[in-house]
């Protein structure tokens, strides 16, 4: 998995995990996709794995460590209750789309899915400043 240029420690730990979270957010969408043939254990399993290590997120960030090629917004140790939060909500969001999985309800899956996707992008929103480059 290919991380940003230059990124070191700790920086580096948080970059690789949230391009986790995107690669299973992106093969959670391409079973959606395919209605006909949803594989309800593997959104499952990619859901609870986004639940289960978002609890690291919150070490990932601490105070100093948002330079260099960084894209941690400096609002996160200014509100640091708030992104404490934001991160509660992701862990949230990711149990109950795992959870939606064992009904076989496609378009209950897809709504979980969908509030997934709007955390990451609440807290990217707020939280990330994107490099340029």
């Amino acid at each position: 998995m290919q991380v940003h240029m230059g990124a070191k420690g700790i920086v580096k730990e948080r970059m690789q995990l949230m391009k986790s979270y995107a690669a299973s957010m992106k093969a959670i969408n391409v079973e959606l996709r395919d209605m006909a043939s949803v594989n309800y254990i593997l959104i499952n399993a990619e859901a609870n794995k986004i639940a289960d290590s978002s609890q690291k997120i919150i070490g990932l960030f601490p105070p100093g460590s948002g330079s260099g090629v960084s894209e941690a917004s400096p609002k996160i140790w200014q509100t640091p209750e708030d992104f404490k939060k934001i991160i509660e909500d992701l862990k949230q969001a990711a149990r109950k789309l795992a959870q939606s999985t064992g009904t076989g309800v496609p378009k209950l899956v897809i709504e979980n899915f969908r509030a997934l996707g709007g955390t990451c992008k609440n807290c990217h929103q707020k939280y990330r400043v994107k490099k340029k480059g």
